[in-house]
């Protein structure tokens, strides 16, 4: 946990096994004992460890935010970008930075993504991919992923059920051709709802 920079889990590690150090000579008289195993339980202490720690998880769980879209992209399988929409100002979103997670995406399909890694950070973004053969989505945005998972999976679920959306997807994959919103109509519609307007309903914690 400590080299992945996740000091506060680290830190309960450490603690909890400090505590069952300490407790190890309780554990061995135990043992020897001929104690019932609810005996044992009660006079080690694990009912109230155990009502701590679901204790501790609730109040851990953190409260997510909506994220900021920044890109949606659909990438073919070999590579090939066949859409890209764009949240925020051109500008916002400096070139190289672009190209960085163009190079990211190649790795991520190349390697990454058949281990099943599903998200990469860079910088103060993050890129969410997933696989909807013979495409891949990929969603660019600043912030919690929580309900970015929620929302492009909302996203591939209806561009595969609108018959139209999908099979003009196809048809610009077969001949190799880039799609432009004002192609499909729908397609507009369905971005608008699912990460602007943001009329998908989401799962709460």
């Amino acid at each position: 946990a400590e080299s992945y920079s996740m000091k506060r889990l680290a830190m309960k590690i450490s603690f909890e096994h400090d505590q069952l150090l300490k407790q190890l000579n309780l554990w061995e008289k135990l043992k020897e004992s001929k104690a019932s195993l609810s005996e044992r339980w009660k006079l080690a202490g694990l009912n109230e460890q155990m009502e701590n720690m679901v204790r501790k998880r609730m109040i851990a769980v953190p409260e997510a935010s909506e994220e900021n879209p920044v890109t949606i992209l659909i990438i073919t399988e070999g590579g090939t970008q066949l859409f890209s929409h764009s949240f925020i100002e051109e500008k916002e979103f400096e070139s190289y930075l672009f190209s960085g997670f163009l190079t990211t995406i190649d790795y991520f399909m190349k390697e990454m993504f058949s281990e099943g890694l599903d998200r990469f950070i860079f910088g103060n973004y993050t890129l969410l991919m997933k696989s909807v053969a013979p495409f891949f989505i990929c969603y660019i945005f600043k912030g919690d992923s929580y309900y970015a998972h929620q929302k492009i999976n909302y996203f591939i679920d209806h561009i595969q059920k609108e018959d139209d959306i999908w099979q003009n997807l196809l048809k610009s994959f077969q001949i190799n051709q880039s799609i432009h919103l004002k192609d499909i109509p729908l397609l507009e519609s369905l971005i608008t709802e699912t990460f602007i307007t943001k009329n998908v309903a989401l799962n709460e914690f």
